[in-house]
């Protein structure tokens, strides 16, 4: 029997809807019996949730668990494919991921969670994400966009009285218009996946399909 649905929980603001609707669908096709296996492979070291952590949580509670430690984010669903492969439920693999060549992370048929775009981000989303960012800003545009420092200096030489989140979408600007072919969605929600010091909130809207229309 599919286990009973309690409201999921994130610990973060403003979670995409797809991402707690697709947990959620999960959730409710466990079963008990398959509940038992996620504990056990949830003990993995790859996953490695403490035993007390999981001792008498449902399967949706587990689910909950490992997207609170980020196991999984939004748009990022290949490690969620995996467990679900791992304690033998394919066959939501199949529904919810597609096929093996599709792309992980995209609902093939419910349209519940689209994949991330690869068109050239606009101005409209990089101002946005140069209005989330913080006092990492030039570390990241540095070490991950690679922006050079003497052109992130001219920037705000030329603007001295523009407030830094117009440095920063300067900065962010030059880094598409430098790399037109990569500058993507999808490359730059990746590049903050691997910064430590970015916050999930700064990019979370880039996930959501109704932002980037």
């Amino acid at each position: 029997m599919p286990l009973r649905l309690l409201p999921l929980m994130h610990p973060f603001n403003h979670v995409p809807p797809a991402h707690t609707k697709l947990l959620l669908c999960i959730a409710n096709e466990l079963t008990e019996d398959d509940a038992n296996k996620l504990r056990m492979r949830c003990g993995a070291s790859d996953v490695n949730l403490p035993p007390r952590a999981m001792a008498n949580k449902s399967a949706q509670e587990l689910l909950m668990l490992m997207d609170q430690r980020r196991i999984f984010r939004p748009g990022k669903y290949d490690r969620l494919a995996e467990i679900l492969a791992d304690i033998q439920r394919m066959d939501l693999v199949s529904r919810y991921f597609g096929a093996a060549e599709d792309t992980p992370g995209a609902l093939s048929s419910t349209g519940a969670i689209d994949t991330i775009s690869d068109q050239e981000i606009s101005d409209m989303l990089l101002q946005q994400f140069a209005n989330n960012l913080g006092s990492e800003w030039k570390s990241f545009l540095r070490g991950d966009l690679g922006v050079l420092d003497r052109d992130i200096t001219l920037i705000q030489q030329s603007m001295p009285h523009s407030p830094v989140r117009e440095h920063i979408f300067q900065a962010l600007k030059l880094w598409r218009d430098t790399n037109r072919s990569t500058a993507t969605v999808t490359k730059l929600v990746e590049k903050c996946e691997n910064n430590i010091d970015i916050e999930y909130e700064a990019y979370q809207f880039l996930l959501e399909p109704s932002e980037k229309t």
